[in-house]
């Protein structure tokens, strides 16, 4: 791997607050990232994750060093389904006529227009 193609796929930098490395797959996500806190409030303090992803690069797997943990399905045309976590939460997602209904475990319910005529998957991210 020559030297512009190791910098892409994997990083480690710092500041005086903390120092990082991230891995990145063939396509730019990331798949891994560390982070070491230097603050006096949160020295020596570590958060590790690591993401796995679709053959259409949506992500399905999140997982935290410290046990949290989420999961996302997807539909025939790459929009997300289905997400639940290790806290019980969880989002069912329908799609009608250009608009999303989300509906959360909490009883919540979310409508968002989409455009589905653009080749762009609906993720978690769209309700963020």
């Amino acid at each position: 791997v020559s030297a512009i193609a190791k910098k892409f796929f994997d990083e480690h930098a710092f500041d005086k607050e903390s120092e990082w490395w991230i891995d990145f797959d063939t396509r730019g996500n990331i798949t891994h990232k560390k982070i070491v806190y230097r603050s006096p409030e949160l020295k020596g303090k570590t958060i590790e994750f690591w993401i796995t992803y679709n053959e259409k690069g949506c992500e399905t797997n999140y997982k935290r060093n410290d046990g949290f943990e989420y999961w996302c399905t997807y539909n025939k045309d790459g929009n997300i389904s289905h997400y639940w976590d290790t806290n019980g939460y969880s989002e069912d997602f329908l799609y009608y006529q250009g608009v999303v209904h989300c509906t959360t475990s909490n009883g919540d319910k979310i409508k968002c227009v989409y455009d589905k005529d653009k080749n762009i998957p609906i993720t978690i991210y769209n309700f963020s």
